[in-house]
């Protein structure tokens, strides 16, 4: 057919208004899907393509972020925490991961923060830091189990300094939810001497959690959430009568005890977005 006919061919059909129309009344006409402007941080979509949350088809795959660039917003309020690039068989990298170490140095023991240092780097983990010296380790993990890595943990550190080291392990997103949670009116936290975080082992249970409440006095005050105690002292802690030992012997559970403060700050390190990678010219 020549190139007349095919440029007439419109024209006849516009001229023709009772001509038989290609799809029927019936028959529902294809759409033209436009193409949607990019989301933040998301992709471009095209005809054809199929949406994450559509029931049909493979989903979108975004690239998972570069080291340095904004992680996944996971469990935690939402907020972002590094995580590593995906590897080919599409499992993610380490999770940035905090450990809370109990008494290690105390009753003479000595073990320097450059020293535990080296000790979490031997064990295999990367990104290793500390924060104060009360025994706060971040670092990144692989998808071992939390009570994995406690028991790697702690082995390694008993043959290397020779004394037990209770490990308590959480990762980046539920230190976060932990510091942002309140468990007793604001108004008396900012009139009491202290607030105390305990890590435990465990969750306490309803026999656990009634016995901690019996050791409430005009001074200690407590509140459990998940596998965190919340200990407030309205007056200095030299008063109270409560300890981590008596903690431990009445209800049955490890724990360690970190002031809120310190929560708070590693908090603040953990949910600050890195700085971006700076590209070479």
């Amino acid at each position: 057919m020549g190139e007349s006919a095919r440029a007439g061919a419109p024209a006849a059909r516009a001229a023709s208004p009772d001509a038989p129309s290609a799809f029927p009344r019936h028959a529902r006409r294809p759409r033209t899907v436009p193409v949607e402007a990019p989301a933040r941080g998301g992709l471009r979509r095209r005809p054809g393509d199929h949406h994450e949350n559509d029931a049909t088809g493979p989903p979108l795959h975004r690239e998972a972020p570069r080291r340095g660039v904004r992680g996944s917003r996971e469990a935690g309020g939402g907020r972002w925490h590094r995580r590593g690039p995906r590897h080919e068989d599409g499992s993610l990298s380490p999770v940035r991961r905090v450990a809370f170490l109990r008494a290690i140095n105390v009753g003479g023991h000595t073990v320097t923060m450059e020293a535990l240092r080296r000790h979490f780097t031997a064990l295999g983990f990367a990104d290793v830091e500390t924060f104060i010296a009360s025994g706060n380790v971040l670092f990144d993990a692989g998808a071992s189990d939390r009570a994995t890595l406690e028991r790697k943990i702690e082995a390694h550190l008993h043959r290397a300094l020779g004394y037990e080291v209770a490990t308590f392990v959480r990762t980046a997103p539920e230190v976060v939810a932990v510091a942002g949670y309140q468990p007793f009116p604001a108004a008396r936290i900012r009139a009491a001497a202290a607030l105390n975080i305990g890590f435990l082992a465990e969750p306490l249970g309803a026999a656990g959690t009634r016995t901690l409440m019996g050791l409430s006095t005009d001074i200690d005050d407590f509140a459990v959430h998940g596998r965190e105690v919340y200990w407030l002292c309205a007056s200095r802690q030299s008063k109270s009568t409560f300890t981590n030992v008596r903690f431990e012997k009445l209800v049955g559970v490890r724990a360690t005890f970190r002031g809120a403060n310190t929560v708070a700050r590693l908090a603040a390190i953990l949910d600050r977005p890195p700085a971006p990678r700076r590209t070479k010219r």
